[in-house]
């Protein structure tokens, strides 16, 4: 999406999207929250208003991707960490931690808001010559509805499913069986694709689409294991479909700050920074939809940068993942190391970065040609992919405006190529995944037939493509479930000095958060947990 397009439409969503409680007051010239969304432009505001949800406490601003680059052991804290985050890092997280609490707290203000908009339109007579817009309201209302309570259904489990948006005037709701939850998620999802248009013009681009609820559709039906469901949803989406998608020539142009709506992109969150004068560089910290103004952008570069805030490191976990054997069985480093981290040559991380101090330059200035050696031995590995030391050698501050990737064509190939694969079509999986693998020049597998080599091959490349995107978490809990520990165990035990057996089986759930114990009567927890 342009920045210029973006700014306009968050700078709209932000001032409509105050608190809950103003739905309900009385206005001075006699709307309410009934008589006021009468028109398709006033729709359009409470379906803009869902997009804000997407960065408060909790989500993409900044707590979603420490929560699950941590949880997923993508990354390590730092020495700066903050204590809460800290506790998510070495599994010490419970019911308490704020993370937890605020994501909860943003998925239902999501649903809120989309159940608040799905009335109003089932209210709104349609004139002639309105039908496809109001559709298009619909289908992204039914998309973000969809969106939150397959995160709901993931993390929680069994969770209060609302419906509706009086549901929400109740704080006293059981759980919802998750099956239910999840049919409920599908429904919402599939009747999205059919009324979402399969791309935009404009100020409106980036906008979620018709491929963006099928991609979602797909993921979460992964999640599921139901794999047969799974490929039949994402084929449309495949190297055979009917569709615009393409992987960009050049991986590190996906994370940029000129990575706005490439073809690769099929949904997310659009990060722009203008002035003070109409935001606060701090608003993550507490200032959405308030104190902070109209501002969108991210702090992640500031707080992943190792010249900066340096709050996390990479793991040692995936560092060694993308060091393995090729076909022949000689030792192969992949390439796509020198894209997400810094490091030493061994390892095949980059090993020098902008020798000039550009912080705060324009958005669209070129990289360096001026380099300077990366300090392996003081600094270890770092994060590079999301960062913008290849312009400067600092961040300077927290108003990074590389946006943040939710699902991307290489995601959904991936995606394909395991559910292939998983439903015994083989040589179509490898085909399909080696598109993402020739994208970044590495070698392209040719002689692999038998199902479990493919599936160890597919989930390395989920690791090494999706490394630093909040995925690694999420697989490793649909692949091995409660097992999950073995495997977060063992790469724990890889970093100095850390516990070596931090994980336990309830883990593979959030615990219920305080807030919605203490509030609400009807939830059940057991063991204290979930």
């Amino acid at each position: 999406m342009k920045l210029k397009s973006l700014l306009a439409l968050f700078a709209v969503l932000l001032l409509v999207s105050c608190d809950e409680e103003i739905l309900e007051q009385p206005n001075l010239n006699e709307y309410n929250a009934t008589t006021y969304f009468s028109s398709p432009p006033q729709l359009n505001e409470a379906v803009v208003a869902q997009y804000s949800t997407l960065l408060l406490q909790g989500m993409y601003s900044r707590d979603y991707y420490f929560m699950f680059d941590l949880l997923g052991n993508d990354a390590q804290p730092g020495n700066a960490l903050l204590g809460d985050l800290r506790a998510l890092a070495t599994y010490q997280h419970g019911p308490q931690n704020p993370q937890v609490n605020q994501m909860w707290e943003a998925l239902y203000r999501i649903s809120l808001r989309s159940n608040f908009t799905l009335e109003r339109l089932d209210d709104y007579e349609v004139k002639i010559g309105e039908e496809d817009l109001i559709n298009q309201y619909r289908g992204e209302s039914l998309f973000f509805r969809g969106y939150t309570y397959g995160k709901l259904a993931r993390l929680w489990g069994d969770v209060p499913y609302r419906g509706s948006y009086d549901e929400h005037l109740s704080f006293n709701m059981a759980r919802t069986p998750v099956a239910d939850v999840w049919a409920a998620v599908e429904a919402d999802l599939t009747e999205a694709i059919d009324l979402l248009p399969d791309s935009y013009d404009g100020a409106s681009a980036g906008r979620a689409t018709s491929g963006a609820a099928r991609a979602l559709l797909g993921r979460y039906q992964m999640w599921q294991g139901d794999y047969e469901a799974a490929r039949a949803t994402l084929e449309p989406l495949g190297p055979n479909g009917a569709h615009n998608y393409a992987l960009v020539a050049n991986f590190d142009d996906q994370f940029s700050e000129t990575n706005g709506q490439t073809s690769e992109t099929i949904f997310d969150i659009n990060h722009v920074w203008t002035s003070w004068s109409v935001g606060n560089k701090y608003y993550m910290f507490g200032g959405q939809e308030g104190w902070g103004g109209t501002t969108t952008h991210t702090g992640r570069s500031q707080e992943y940068g190792f010249n900066d805030w340096n709050n996390v490191t990479v793991s040692l976990g995936l560092v060694n993942t993308f060091t393995y054997e090729d076909e022949s069985g000689q030792t192969y480093v992949d390439p796509r190391a020198g894209f997400t981290f810094y490091g030493d040559a061994a390892s095949g991380g980059d090993t020098d970065f902008c020798a000039n101090d550009n912080r705060g330059g324009d958005p669209t200035r070129p990289r360096c040609t001026d380099t300077q050696p990366y300090n392996f031995d003081v600094n270890g590995y770092n994060w590079r992919k999301y960062n913008r030391y290849e312009y400067s050698a600092f961040e300077g501050e927290p108003d990074s405006e590389i946006n943040t990737q939710i699902l991307r064509y290489a995601d959904v190939l991936l995606m394909l190529a395991e559910a292939y694969i998983e439903t015994g079509r083989v040589a179509e999986g490898i085909e399909t995944l080696n598109i993402v693998r020739a994208r970044s020049g590495a070698f392209t597998y040719e002689n692999v037939s038998d199902q479990s080599t493919a599936r160890e091959i597919v989930r390395r490349e989920r690791r090494l493509e999706l490394a630093g995107e909040q995925s690694h978490w999420f697989d490793v809990l649909r692949w091995f479930g409660e097992d999950a520990k073995q495997v977060i165990d063992r790469e724990e035990g890889l970093e100095p000095g850390t516990n070596t057996a931090p994980f336990q089986p309830r883990m593979v759930r959030f615990p219920i958060p305080q807030g919605e114990r203490d509030g609400n009567p009807l939830m059940v927890v057991e063991n204290d947990w979930n």
